[in-house]
């Protein structure tokens, strides 16, 4: 960044995109409730630790033509939610031993379910061509993006983001049409914040769109005509509709550097609403395209929106019923879920723990434990119980001795003339837990039950594989508990995480290519992460983490489909069931009672 010049401005505008992916990035080694984007757009969310009072509608400096230093009257946003995206440009793609050249843009993080989106203009990010002649054949390539926040001078002090990939709308992309020169990047958490997400960390402004040219304007930049681009600068001025729409202009004379800075309406002193982006004008102006429903269809299909798996789900409810507190197993009767529509399985009435379900809709069955004891048991230690989720079934007793036996996986076939199925469950032998099986055929046990494991550390939480043959627990490695995959039959385990982090309660993906699981924040806290399988032994794949911000989030389950995880977290008054939309990051909070809800299993 010492070293960076400016990027070349937009060329001048030629007379409904979709994201075009530039690049998509690898993770880097060893690295609130939300929902669908309303009509408008999104609105803005401050820092999570921001402690500034949030200023009225208006506040800040008067009108000005001439740029100024931002010198508050916020201590945190704008300066957090505006920074440095550096690159470096290949100016001869074609040439491998040509040098490269660092350079910068202005940028802007803005709200998301994701929390990890910057905007900036789209010459920020694909190469413009020779912006004498406006030639887009003379495009050239940009590379290695990392976003700095607040990058007023030589210090990061929120860190740098890696970009994980980078989209412009093919208007832009095909023609270098400057009403679409615009530009989105998805960032990586940032090791410098141990792994937080950047609008958690700065906050972000909101985004809105089919707004009227004309807007009492605030435009922020690190320019290069005024303090070599090291400070951030704005311009508060009135917008106006250019020549040729959906460009618009406002009197400004910061220079290139400036390029992707957002424009803010609504501003209150500290955040607003991005309608556009600095692009580039003649001395003394700047332009920027108005975000139109396009560039909303642009938004839209980089951040998605959110909606319901199907896939009903059984799991567990704190309930007083006529004897007292008790906690029972609940199902719902529909493929979408509803609180309302989730029915108590009658054999878990009565006072006493049954938990953790296991819901296997091949049967209709679910399997739980339960210490509220049995015929064959002499003592109300925990039990493995299976009962179907329609009817008035009696509850099976799977196991019946005088020791725990808990968290059971259920797996099921159905096949012409025959329903196989298998339970895993941590069982204790007298010294520790460890891993068994049981199979079923017909809904009837089989044979004895196989223990898998056999070792002096606990093994516990095991989960079948979909297609029945592995099995993922938890273990101790001697340091902290980590994720281990054993045949379904026995053998010798294969770690599949290794790190300082203790990670619990697995579950695999519906193809069996990924575990989720709960891993430690520390503290006590807990976030649901997952990470894909390897193929080699001994080498072990970079977790990502899912959630953020969530309390004690435990027991994740995929949806049918894979594109959700449901999971349990504390809302500040009990743990309550949650979803998360894996592919835009949008949570969904599912129940929402003044009881303990936990444990959910989608079927």
């Amino acid at each position: 960044m010492a070293s960076a010049t400016p990027a070349p401005p937009a060329p001048l505008p030629q007379s409904s995109p979709s994201a075009g992916g530039i690049f998509e990035q690898p993770l880097p080694p060893n690295s609130s409730n939300s929902s669908s984007p309303p009509v408008k757009g999104a609105a803005p969310v401050p820092p999570a630790d921001h402690t500034d009072k949030r200023l009225r509608k208006g506040a800040g400096p008067k009108a000005i033509m001439t740029a100024a230093q931002w010198t508050g009257p916020s201590t945190r946003p704008p300066a957090t939610t505006t920074g440095k995206l550096g690159f470096k440009i290949d100016r001869t793609p074609n040439d491998p031993t040509d040098a490269l050249e660092p350079s910068w843009c202005s940028a802007s993080t803005v709200n998301s379910g994701a929390k990890n989106l910057v905007f900036t203009a789209g010459h920020c990010l694909l190469g413009t061509g020779d912006p004498t002649d406006n030639d887009w054949s003379h495009s050239v390539s940009f590379r290695d993006f990392v976003y700095y926040p607040d990058a007023s001078g030589p210090s990061a002090p929120y860190g740098e983001w890696a970009a994980q990939a980078a989209f412009v709308p093919q208007e832009w992309a095909q023609s270098g049409d400057g009403r679409y020169d615009v530009g989105a990047v998805l960032l990586w958490p940032s090791e410098f914040t141990r792994g937080e997400r950047v609008v958690d960390v700065v906050g972000a402004n909101g985004i809105r769109f089919n707004e009227p040219a004309q807007q009492d304007a605030y435009a922020f930049g690190y320019p290069q005509n005024y303090d070599g681009g090291e400070s951030l600068y704005y311009c508060h001025a009135r917008s106006h509709w250019g020549y040729l729409k959906p460009i618009i202009w406002m009197v400004c004379d910061m220079s290139h550097g400036a390029s992707g800075g957002p424009w803010l309406m609504n501003f209150n002193g500290e955040l607003g609403d991005l309608f556009s982006v600095s692009s580039r004008g003649p001395v003394g102006q700047i332009w920027g395209p108005l975000f139109d429903q396009k560039i909303r269809d642009f938004y839209e299909a980089i951040v998605g929106s959110d909606f319901q798996s199907r896939g009903r789900m059984a799991y567990t409810h704190q309930d007083f019923g006529v004897d007292g507190e008790d906690y029972g197993i609940y199902a719902t009767s529909n493929d979408i879920f509803s609180e309302s529509d989730a029915h108590k399985l009658l054999p878990t009435y009565g006072l006493g723990t049954d938990i953790n379900p296991s819901y296997s809709p091949p049967v209709g069955a679910v399997a739980y434990q339960s210490n509220q004891g049995d015929t064959f048991a002499s003592t109300s230690d925990y039990e493995i119980y299976t009962t179907a989720v329609k009817g008035n079934d009696n509850p099976h007793p799977i196991t019946h001795n005088t020791v725990d036996d808990r968290d059971p996986s259920f797996w099921s076939i159905v096949r012409p003339m025959e329903t196989r199925s298998k339970i895993a469950y941590e069982g204790y032998d007298g010294n520790d837990y460890e891993i068994y099986t049981i199979n079923f055929l017909d809904g009837k046990p089989t044979g004895g039950i196989s223990q898998i494991t056999n070792n002096t550390v606990a093994d516990r939480a095991p989960s079948y594989s979909p297609d029945g043959e592995k099995i993922a627990y938890t273990s101790n490695d001697g340091n902290d508990y980590e994720i281990y995959q054993i045949s379904a039959s026995g053998g010798t385990p294969v770690q599949v995480t290794f790190n300082q982090r203790s990670e619990f309660d697995p579950t695999y993906s519906p193809d069996g290519k990924w575990i989720a699981f709960s891993g430690s924040t520390g503290g006590g806290d807990y976030e649901i992460y997952k990470v894909l399988l390897s193929k080699t032994p001994g080498i072990f794949h970079e977790p990502i983490q899912i959630t953020y911000n969530a309390k004690g989030a435990r027991k994740p389950s995929y949806s049918p489909d894979g594109y959700h995880i449901v999971y349990h977290s504390y809302d500040g008054n009990d743990y309550e069931l949650y979803t998360i939309d894996l592919r835009y990051g949008y949570v969904r909070q599912l129940t929402s009672n003044n009881t303990n809800d936990c444990c959910p299993t989608w079927g």
